[in-house]
């Protein structure tokens, strides 16, 4: 019989999900830098489009290459240590998520605050 998830928290609301999308996240906005680098260049569209699609596979691979090498050694020492702080952890990933949504707006220009 499968074990039954006693908490009344979502599972993409736990920490570690958190943290992969905030990852998730940063890679966006460094995406669309590396394509705004590649769009002002001279370089033929062919080269162009490839530049794009290694940085998206650059990027994302190694986005999971961190999360399972870096987050999976170090999570359960991070988690302690944030634990530890006066400031909820769900505080933390919220303000994380605010200043995301600040650096998205900035990047692409759309006025909101």
């Amino acid at each position: 019989m499968a074990k039954k998830n006693s908490s009344l928290t979502p599972s993409w609301v736990k920490h570690r999900n958190l943290v992969a999308i905030e990852a998730l996240l940063v890679v966006g906005v460094l995406q669309e830098y590396a394509q705004r680098a590649v769009q002002g260049s001279t370089a033929p569209n062919a080269i162009k489009v490839a530049f794009i699609m290694a940085a998206v596979v650059g990027l994302l691979g190694g986005l999971v290459l961190i999360l399972q090498s870096v987050l999976g050694a170090s999570a359960v020492k991070l988690y302690a240590w944030l634990s530890s702080l006066p400031i909820p952890l769900m505080t933390l990933h919220l303000i994380v998520f605010a200043l995301l949504f600040w650096w998205y707006s900035r990047v692409w220009m759309l006025p909101v605050l």
